[in-house]
């Protein structure tokens, strides 16, 4: 006789059962993508374009994803502010780990790891971590938006590609509302009766929830606000220009808006089911994108794997370095399996300037 199931773990498998049909939905797509790419490529000419891409400027693409990634770690200690400090080299080491980890484990598993990662640097204040990560999520979207609006103004664009950035932008903006609106919360009972009026399987998670991500950005100023809108310019202005250059790489009498659309497409894309690392779906986007200005199928793809390209080999070469100064990347994720990232958090220790490490 089976014996019965425990009450409290019918959510906990009805999770996992989610996690595994999106993931099987997305290596499908990326598999049915790259099969579409393969049978229709003409393999000698891809393999032409490859031989006359720029070395230089694959190089220049190459620093300035780095400069993004910089930039991005910068933004987010920026959002995390007093009273916590955690040195810059420690948030840059945690930054390259999420990305390390979005590229190598399916699911975006990263980002959950480096909030796992704050959530200990801060001595378990995992409500903190958890909408410092939130509020860089909704400036991503809003941001990539941002300059496919201004793309959007210059060049005509397919009907399907303008409508997704127009609702992505649309619904970051939203979420970015709500999130200034509950890091000016005055209290969370109204976020308690929302929860009430939901199921009760779903409703102890919404309340967990709000109640992190009012922890999370209930000391955000806004001062420092203007600070995160400008870094987060800065960061995904680096990003294009590393896709401009990927294209001049290949083509360079193709206009900048090329670049543009590349990263704004490919970056949207990105809530597509995927296999890790969004690949195959990153360069069926990416050949989709290019062919606005009819770029040819071998030179789109040679150019949106050679994007891709480079901003995995920065993830792998940068991530796998920090996972080896935080205790090795496979450690660090049996870590996370181990521990709720929605731990207590204890009162934080008077903030004193700490040395880099």
């Amino acid at each position: 006789m089976t014996p019965p199931e425990d009450p409290g773990r019918a959510p906990l498998r009805r999770s996992l059962d989610r996690a595994r049909i999106v993931r099987g939905l997305g290596l499908g797509i990326s598999a049915l993508i790259c099969v579409l790419l393969a049978r229709t490529v003409d393999w000698r000419a891809l393999a032409d374009a490859f031989a006359r891409a720029s070395g230089p400027v694959t190089a220049l693409a190459i620093a300035l994803i780095v400069l993004c990634y910089a930039i991005s770690a910068q933004r987010w200690r920026s959002i995390l502010g007093p009273p916590y400090v955690v040195p810059y080299l420690r948030l840059a080491r945690f930054t390259m780990i999420g990305y390390l980890g979005n590229l190598v484990f399916p699911l975006r598993a990263g980002d959950v790891l480096r909030i796992a990662l704050l959530r200990d640097a801060l001595g378990g204040a995992g409500g903190r971590a958890l909408g410092t990560v939130a509020l860089e999520r909704v400036l991503d979207v809003l941001t990539v938006c941002a300059f496919g609006g201004v793309l959007l103004a210059f060049v005509e664009v397919p009907p399907a590609i303008a409508v997704g950035v127009g609702l992505m932008a649309a619904a970051a903006l939203a979420g970015l509302v709500l999130l200034l609106v509950l890091a000016r919360a005055p209290s969370l009972a109204w976020g308690a009766r929302i929860a009430a009026l939901l199921p009760r399987r779903w409703a102890m998670a919404v309340s967990r929830g709000i109640v992190d991500l009012v922890e999370g950005l209930a000391t955000l100023s806004p001062a420092r606000l203007l600070v995160v809108f400008a870094l987060s310019g800065c960061q995904w202005g680096a990003a294009a220009i590393a896709m401009v250059a990927c294209v001049a790489a290949f083509e360079p009498g193709l206009p900048w808006g090329a670049g543009v659309l590349l990263l704004v497409t490919t970056n949207l894309g990105s809530a597509i089911p995927s296999a890790p690392g969004s690949f195959g779906v990153f360069h069926g986007l990416g050949v989709l994108a290019l062919g606005v200005w009819s770029v040819p199928l071998p030179v789109a793809l040679a150019i949106a794997t050679l994007a891709h390209g480079v901003t995995s080999l920065v993830q792998l070469v940068l991530g796998s370095v920090a996972a080896a100064r935080e205790g090795g990347l496979l450690t660090l994720r049996e870590n996370l399996a181990q521990t709720p990232v929605h731990s207590p958090a204890r009162a934080p220790q008077s903030p004193k300037p700490q040395a880099p490490t």
